[in-house]
């Protein structure tokens, strides 16, 4: 050999030794497994001056085509690029002998239908099957190959195809590893955000349960308070009662001690309000005319919705007569109004409203909770912002 032919040589090696080096530098700088496969056909068949290059993963005993070059055609066969392992035996060979399987000549091997059928894809005359290992686990397979039989492969191809196949097994391994590190870590992310929206719910009920015990405190003291008052009361109204009985009404006394018992009778309702609810008060139903028991509880109602919120009450004239408690109707009233108020941020106003209603039919197909007939309706409307679905 000349001159000549020992750089050529020299220039050879330092190619083949740049291309290792380049896909060697590929598998380093990213864990992505689409890239660490591509590097590796394009840094093989660069580095040995093949035709045609492909690697398949085994998963679940089947093979995986994942990368080639050059690019496969749109045509290419679906049943060849994810194949069981016994229908690939010359790869099933390399990848559990754990040594590189070469054929010569693919025309007169003694080839599988699906590796023909591989062949005649590719058009395919020599090929070498190089198996990915890492950590003594079969990964998969690189497989080259070449268009002319005239192209020979030497040992040295074989050991510099052999050395990159070992370090795209470790690359995808690397990149399996990475891929179950963060799927673990995703689980745990989710996992620790699931433990803090347990955490806020738990506070947030602990917080309600508190308030909830607040309250019933409060309404049981309310409740021990108004029926005490309650007992005073009764003792006021039957010495008024009995003072009015020995008094003439033209006596001066007279209209003072009656001043005592309206008093005393307006204070009475309003012990049993509390006593209502405490739910303390058993219910008494009776008839009744709602524009009354509602004009009885506006006054109530004006004092805790505050001054600046307009009040308007809008009776309907004639409005059919209602059987229920008139405690209960101050409970209702009240509830809706104070509703009412919280929906306005500033001021607004507050429109009560009674009405004699008739649902037909139609309406109540409309409505489940409702039944034909006839009502008296009593509704609180407000202009504030209203309330979410939540």
């Amino acid at each position: 050999m000349g001159p000549k032919s020992a750089r050529d040589t020299s220039l050879q090696s330092t190619d083949r030794l740049a291309a290792l080096l380049k896909a060697s530098r590929s598998f380093v700088e990213t864990l992505d497994l689409q890239t660490v496969l591509q590097a590796t056909v394009d840094g093989v068949n660069e580095l040995l001056g093949l035709d045609s290059a492909a690697v398949y993963l085994l998963e679940d005993d089947s093979l995986h085509l994942w990368a080639t070059t050059p690019p496969l055609p749109a045509d290419f066969p679906h049943e060849l690029r994810v194949a069981p392992l016994p229908d690939h035996p010359h790869i099933r060979e390399a990848v559990t002998s754990g040594v590189p399987v070469f054929l010569a000549d693919m025309r007169t091997a003694d080839l599988s239908p699906a590796e023909r059928s591989v062949m005649e894809q590719r058009n395919l005359r020599t090929v070498l099957y190089l198996p990915l290992i890492a950590e003594l686990k079969a990964m998969g397979a690189l497989i080259v190959g070449s268009v002319d039989t005239q192209r020979s492969i030497s040992e040295a191809d074989v050991d510099l195809a052999l050395t990159l196949a070992n370090l795209a097994a470790l690359a995808v391994r690397n990149a399996h590893l990475y891929d179950e590190v963060k799927s673990y870590a995703d689980e745990l992310e989710d996992m620790l955000a699931e433990r803090e929206r347990g955490e806020r719910e738990r506070d947030q009920l602990q917080m309600r349960l508190a308030q909830a015990e607040k309250l019933e405190s409060v309404g049981r003291l309310a409740g021990g308070v108004a029926h005490d008052f309650n007992n005073l009361l009764t003792v006021i109204l039957g010495h008024a009662e009995l003072a009015l009985m020995r008094i003439a009404p033209s006596d001066p006394v007279y209209a003072a001690i009656q001043e005592i018992q309206t008093a005393g009778e307006r204070s009475a309702k309003l012990t049993q309000q509390l006593l209502a609810f405490a739910r303390r008060q058993a219910t008494a139903p009776r008839v009744l005319n709602l524009n009354a028991a509602i004009e009885v509880g506006l006054k109530m109602v004006r004092r805790l919705i505050g001054e600046d919120i307009e009040l308007l009450c809008l009776s309907a004239p004639d409005l059919w007569a209602v059987k229920m408690d008139p405690v209960q109707v101050d409970q209702i009233l009240i509830n809706l109004c104070l509703n009412g108020r919280d929906s306005i941020t500033q001021a607004g106003k507050l429109v009560i409203e009674t009405a004699n209603v008739t649902f037909d039919e139609s309406f109540c197909n409309e409505h489940a909770d409702c039944i034909p007939g006839e009502y008296a309706m009593l509704s609180v409307r407000d202009n504030g912002c209203g309330m979410d679905r939540k």
